[in-house]
């Protein structure tokens, strides 16, 4: 079975645009998709990016996963797992400096590798508020 990274972000303000945000951070535009899970895809080198605008994941492992608004999958068709986590750090360091997200990337879900908030972020808690 493969393992992927998912970064999930969610803007500290709802009227950023999360997908030119990502196309910036890449070096190139995400393209609409006609899928029935993805809106949004690319490439990074040859690694895959799948963007899911909105997030229906549970709270797992102590992540809570429920709190973000979407999920960029990032994932290596060749299952070089190094190269995979090596683009998604970058992604999300490139997304952290915006400072206008909450950032948790993770490997297969299971465990966090990283996660980021906006300076904004009361007592810049790691992890974004419950979504009502």
């Amino acid at each position: 079975m493969s393992s992927y990274h998912y970064l999930f972000i969610r803007p500290a303000l709802p009227s950023r645009d999360v997908v030119a945000d990502i196309s910036a951070a890449i070096g190139t535009r995400l393209r609409r998709l006609e899928s029935e899970f993805f809106e949004y895809g690319g490439k990074c080198g040859r690694v895959i990016l799948e963007l899911e605008m909105d997030n229906d994941y549970e709270e797992d492992f102590g992540i809570p996963l429920d709190r973000y608004q979407s999920v960029l999958n990032v994932r290596d068709p060749l299952g070089d797992l190094g190269l995979q986590e090596e683009v998604a750090v970058q992604i999300m360091h490139s997304l952290a400096e915006f400072d206008r997200y909450w950032l948790a990337l993770t490997r297969d879900m299971q465990a966090l590798v990283e996660a980021a908030a906006p300076s904004s972020s009361p007592n810049f808690d790691k992890w974004p508020p419950v979504m009502k």
